[in-house]
């Protein structure tokens, strides 16, 4: 899940720190572990009419998914998910909603010790059968990131989880950007982008 979205941001884990690009590894390992939270919803339940359904996860799912991202913890992960079929020829769905995520800790490039609060993170991800995104065109950008449906149901747990990931990692690599141990304090950084020269 979320498999393209991943490799468009170049997601990957790094041995000793998740937030660290690492040029062996590639998004697969994102989706190629246990699911942590568990939230499997049949495709036949979801109508053209939005869907609401709450994901809360338990203490131990905290724990499990802090143990996948490499953080020290997650104090909380609640999110409010609507589904809905939004073109019934394809059976093509549609994810909403917003997470929030509380007291989540982890240790900064510096190796001290942070948290964060997740108030209110809007996410959205399309679905469709895997046998209509093997028939559209790659280069079809209505569907290009669209995720497959599989055995017949949405686990929306284990999307709300990779939707928390995706920001967590957008965050360090802001911070990683940012950061460098090898300055002398009052130097001036002049950041440039190469693309643009």
């Amino acid at each position: 899940m979320l498999t393209a979205l991943a490799a468009v941001l170049g997601l990957c884990f790094h041995a000793h720190c998740p937030w660290v690009p690492s040029p062996r590894r590639t998004a697969v390992h994102l989706v190629a572990v246990a699911n942590e939270l568990p939230r499997p919803v049949p495709v036949s339940s979801i109508e053209r009419r939005a869907r609401r359904l709450a994901v809360e996860a338990t203490a131990e799912e905290c724990a499990a998914l802090a143990a996948r991202f490499d953080l020290v913890s997650i104090g909380s992960l609640v999110a409010n998910v609507s589904l809905s079929v939004i073109d019934p020829r394809r059976t093509r769905v549609r994810a909403y909603g917003q997470l929030s995520a509380r007291n989540v800790q982890r240790e900064n490039f510096a190796g001290e010790a942070s948290v964060l609060q997740v108030d209110d993170l809007a996410f959205e991800t399309f679905f469709q059968p895997e046998e209509e995104l093997q028939l559209n065109p790659e280069n079809d950008d209505e569907f290009k990131y669209d995720e497959p449906i599989e055995n017949d149901q949405l686990d929306i747990g284990e999307m709300v989880a990779q939707h928390l990931y995706l920001h967590l990692y957008g965050l360090a690599l802001q911070e990683q950007s940012e950061w460098r141990d090898d300055l002398v304090e009052g130097t001036v950084v002049i950041d440039t982008n190469p693309e643009l020269e």
